[in-house]
């Protein structure tokens, strides 16, 4: 029995998110029909995070238990060449019976990109999301340490009878490149629409239709807020021991 951990990128615009639905199409569901394909076995695999409808990965975790002899290599070129072209397996390895890609994980980043231009070019409108009010990029940079450290964020996410609602948020930078601005949060795990209810917060600042002592209401409150659209949210980095 082999144990593969495999680094996957995908976009997200035609799936209804990455864990299996019944009759959706689903990145799970892709991955296991094609290692079914190959290997002849029905395998289940783990994931580092479980992305919304419409969200996009860099760098997606899974690993999987498989009678498969070959080496890892093969096995992701096989997969490449049999998942759709907007799921690409771009690197992994054989490791130990005791990794999973969810439990061993320490810390995840994600990031949203949004476009401030004029005009948005027609190729991003499934990657980024256009805001035009005005941004202050100095008080968004404030507000955003409200969101610092350990907080029970169940006003601050789509909520789950079965979540334990207590995140600590470890980073959230905040950087203007032309007409996009970049917002990067790490933490040590994520609640379902956490980072979409977190950016909205932080434009809603920057736009000045927030103040900054709204920010730590919304938190301590749990007062619910709107969310900013999946489409510029990416799962972009996922942390382990070394």
């Amino acid at each position: 029995m082999k144990h593969f951990v495999l680094r996957v990128s995908y976009d997200g615009t035609n799936y209804y998110g990455f864990q299996i639905q019944e009759k959706l199409p689903t990145i799970q569901g892709k991955i296991e029909d094609v290692l079914k394909d190959i290997t002849g076995e029905r395998i289940r695999i783990r994931y580092a995070g479980r992305t919304d409808k419409g969200v996009h990965a860099l760098w997606q975790i899974v690993d999987f238990f498989t009678q498969w002899k070959k080496d890892v290599n093969e096995i992701i070129g096989a997969m490449n060449a049999l998942l759709p072209r907007d799921i690409r397996i771009l690197n992994g390895s054989e490791v130990s019976g005791d990794f999973h890609s969810r439990f061993s994980a320490k810390k995840r980043e994600y990031t949203y990109v949004v476009f401030h231009g004029s005009v948005m070019l027609p190729f991003f409108r499934n990657y980024v999301y256009p805001f035009s009010f005005p941004l202050d990029l100095n008080v968004m940079r404030e507000s955003s340490g409200f969101f610092i450290g350990e907080h029970d964020f169940s006003g601050i996410c789509d909520k789950n009878d079965e979540e334990n609602f207590i995140t600590t948020v470890k980073e959230i930078e905040i950087f203007n490149k032309g007409p996009f601005f970049i917002f990067r949060i790490v933490a040590n795990a994520f609640l379902r629409g956490m980072v979409r209810y977190i950016v909205q917060i932080l434009l809603d600042v920057g736009r000045c239709k927030l103040k900054l002592e709204d920010v730590e209401y919304i938190i301590t409150s749990k007062e619910k807020w709107k969310k900013v659209p999946p489409c510029g949210l990416y799962l972009s980095r996922v942390w382990y021991d070394q």
